[in-house]
């Protein structure tokens, strides 16, 4: 709707004026459209932006639909580790520099260690000695056990020559026995010849009997006489058997003590080889654990990557002292990435109802997913520590700052 005052110049506009009229009028239309001017621009730009001003509110509805909620976070790396040195030496060769990819177990520096590998040639030749001297204490346990095994048969062998002397004795005896029995029935028929000798001389002298009856007498006598004198040798031989045997049995007996002597020297040697056996046993033992002491203390003389990843720091040169404990690199893992961010309750619990979790930074936009929420509460705004998990690949550098939307 015009006003009053445009009214009024229109008005003017079509009455018919002098000169004179026409150049006042002129002046005061000009003053009037002057003053004017600025509402009526202004009211132009309005009418003319409103469309573009509509737009610009749709795209931004559009562009948030599905992204009630935001909070800051930020991409951290599970794997971030300072490798230190495990010995003190120099730094020998450095082999990687700040922004190298490594792969586990690639070979980051390497030390200056003749004197570990010193200690490591003493360790071997140590167990290599032992080990000899094991072996021998070995080889005698064995000669032990066979002496043992040899006394043993010697003294069973001994034991059964001395139980035959006893048998031989006791059949000895036997004989003599027997030859004693003997001797005393010759002696008795020496006797009976000797007085029928007696009675035929007597009777020869009163001529009651003749002389071949005296003859047969002396005779008889003389083969009594003669079987007594043998039966006395054979006892007496017996005798000799006898002491024969006991002083051979004696022997025997003393043969066997001195075998199971013999058995017990040998067992008693066979004790201490065993006794040398564990002790160079346990040595042993002692001297390979030092050598994989110093095999590791070598091991040690190489820096390696624990796993694949990017140095992304170095604090050593080479030439360097370096001691045990010092932080040489720092490696971080690329591959191994999360999302960090902080939300209160009410965030959290919407953020475990939402659908879809994106994870934006320089204008890219990654989805994400919850993998966990720490169960601690902290700060004065009473937020919980939450950890999510890229379901796609990360093309963002860790460390890099951005809001997680849901």
């Amino acid at each position: 709707m015009r006003s009053e005052a445009d009214v009024d110049a229109a008005n003017c506009l079509k009455v018919p004026l002098l000169p004179r009229e026409w150049d006042l009028t002129n002046k005061i239309n000009r003053e009037f459209f002057m003053n004017r001017l600025p509402a009526v621009l202004m009211m132009a730009l309005v009418f003319a932006s409103g469309d573009v001003i509509a737009n610009e509110v749709t795209e931004t509805n559009q562009s948030s639909v599905g992204t009630l909620h935001s909070a800051p976070a930020s991409i951290i790396s599970l794997k971030n580790s300072l490798v230190s040195a495990e010995v003190a030496a120099n730094i020998e060769r450095i082999h990687v520099d700040v922004g190298d990819t490594v792969k586990l177990g690639d070979e980051l520096a390497h030390l200056d260690c003749r004197e570990y590998d010193a200690n490591l040639e003493q360790a071997q030749a140590n167990v290599k000695t032992i080990e000899a001297q094991k072996k021998s204490a070995e080889s005698l346990v064995q000669t032990r056990l066979s002496d043992i095994q040899a006394s043993k048969a010697n003294e069973a062998l001994s034991e059964a020559q001395a139980q035959a002397e006893r048998s031989r004795i006791s059949v000895a005896h036997s004989q003599y026995s027997a030859a004693k029995a003997r001797l005393e029935a010759e002696q008795a028929k020496c006797l009976l010849a000797n007085i029928e000798l007696q009675r035929a001389r007597n009777l020869r002298q009163q001529r009651a009997i003749s002389q071949q009856e005296l003859d047969t007498a002396q005779t008889t006598l003389q083969v009594a006489q003669a079987e007594c004198r043998a039966v006395e040798s054979s006892l007496i031989a017996v005798k000799a058997n006898i002491a024969t045997a006991e002083a051979t049995a004696s022997a025997a007996t003393a043969m066997v003590k001195s075998q199971e002597a013999k058995t017990l020297a040998a067992k008693s040697n066979l004790d201490v080889a065993k006794t040398n056996v564990s002790i160079f046993a346990a040595t042993l033992l002692a001297a390979e654990a030092r050598y994989k002491t110093e095999s590791l203390m070598v091991s040690r003389c190489t820096l390696s990557a624990p796993f694949d990843g990017q140095i992304v720091n170095r604090m050593v040169q080479q030439g360097q002292r370096i001691a045990t404990g010092e932080k040489a690199f720092q490696l971080l893992s690329i591959q191994d990435a999360e999302v960090v961010a902080s939300l209160s309750a009410n965030e959290l619990d919407s953020l475990q109802k939402a659908k879809t979790i994106y994870f934006t930074a320089d204008d890219k936009q990654l989805e994400v997913s919850l993998r966990s929420i720490v169960a601690t509460v902290t700060g004065q705004a009473s937020t919980q520590e939450i950890r999510l998990k890229f379901t796609q690949e990360n093309v963002l550098p860790i460390g890099k700052n951005g809001r997680v939307s849901w």
